[in-house]
């Protein structure tokens, strides 16, 4: 059975995990958690996109939900993917690595609009700022959010303090060595600490040179 729950407890040493728990975080009082007996999985859902954490316990039972709840995106890990059956999906490789390197350029004051920009010229699919925003100034309010940036040029975001996964890095600037300094930086902020990323394929090259590794692969269903 899969039922309603108000207090998750995903696999935090997973990037799903991490995903639904900062959900958790950040937005208990409006996103939906729900939990499948006789298993470790746990669902979440916000704003119709929908998160997948540990294994699936009754595919059967799973499909059906997923075909009542309707979600607009979802997000687990491969295995997970394949079983459901959704069709095809955008795989990402999820890498970690430890924190705790220290940089000596501290970062330079973003406002929210300043972080939109950068990400969205970037490359990365954004909603408008108006929507950006809020969700974007709760987290960092809240400190459960951590940026690194170079004005005009480049910016990097994590979610989580314990465990820690990074939510995009972006740079204007092809000057070599601008991604991995935001990227550096923007670890410093959450010292000795597990760091996860969903990389996609052409971008995974780089975070293997700055130290991570590869521990699976997960995601993304979009209607």
């Amino acid at each position: 059975m899969i039922k309603l729950t108000k207090n998750p407890k995903p696999d935090i040493n997973t990037a799903e995990g991490i995903k639904i728990y900062e959900f958790f975080m950040c937005y208990k009082d409006v996103a939906l958690f729900w939990e499948q007996e006789n298993s470790n999985t746990v669902i979440s859902m916000l704003d119709g996109n929908m998160v997948i954490s540990g294994k699936i316990g009754d595919i059967e039972e799973l499909k059906s939900f997923i075909c009542m709840i309707n979600p607009e995106s979802v997000f687990s890990n491969t295995d997970n993917l394949n079983l459901l059956g959704l069709g095809e999906f955008l795989p990402v490789n999820v890498l970690t690595k430890i924190s705790g390197e220290e940089v000596s350029d501290g970062s330079d004051e973003l406002s929210s609009k300043e972080v939109h920009f950068l990400l969205k010229n970037g490359g990365f699919e954004l909603p408008e700022y108006d929507t950006f925003a809020p969700d974007y100034c709760l987290r960092l309010n809240k400190g459960r959010l951590h940026y690194y940036g170079i004005k005009n040029t480049a910016v990097a975001l994590t979610i989580g303090t314990d465990y820690v996964l990074i939510n995009g890095i972006a740079t204007l600037d092809k000057m070599k060595g601008i991604g991995s300094r935001c990227l550096k930086g923007v670890m410093s902020k959450t010292p000795n600490k597990t760091v996860f990323v969903c990389a996609k394929p052409p971008v995974t090259p780089f975070y293997q040179k700055n130290g991570f590794v590869k521990q699976y692969e997960a995601g993304y269903w979009r209607k």
